[in-house]
């Protein structure tokens, strides 16, 4: 913030002006004074908020290259060499009702039809992770359809 307000504090200095000897009516000065006025606002913004994008975006790289957190995901070693595939998929059709909990019938098809797709398809899975039912009542679809 001190950047910005330091960058804005002395910009007002460099801000165009139609010197006095010169007819202010006249629509080339009018279109000179207009782009003069914009290139002054391009060049104010981008110094005042480039230089914090790219020192937080230098900062970040250097915290990286030390070991920082990374956002690649590492598989749990497993016994036949780890995961050859993860799966993520949704829940099944919900009955449209908020107070319901639970699948539509349609969802209870397409949740049966899964149980075989899923195995046919990619192998029966070693794990399956679903969202648990909230202590306040929340709804069983995740739990339900895996």
């Amino acid at each position: 913030m001190a950047w910005i307000a330091f960058v804005l504090w002395s910009a007002e200095a460099y801000y165009p002006s139609v010197p006095l000897d010169i007819d202010g009516h006249d629509p080339g000065t009018l279109a000179a004074f207009a782009s003069a006025v914009r290139h002054y606002y391009l060049t104010t913004t981008a110094l005042a908020l480039g230089v914090p994008v790219l020192a937080y975006g230098l900062g970040y790289l250097f915290y990286r290259s030390r070991g920082g957190p990374s956002a690649t995901v590492t598989a749990v070693a497993h016994p036949h060499g780890g995961p050859s595939r993860i799966v993520l998929m949704r829940h099944a059709e919900k009955t449209g009702d908020p107070e319901d909990i639970h699948l539509s019938e349609e969802g209870r098809k397409h949740a049966e039809r899964l149980a075989t797709y899923i195995p046919q398809t990619f192998g029966r899975p070693d794990f399956i992770f679903a969202a648990a039912r909230s202590k306040r009542g929340g709804s069983m679809v995740s739990v339900e359809t895996s």
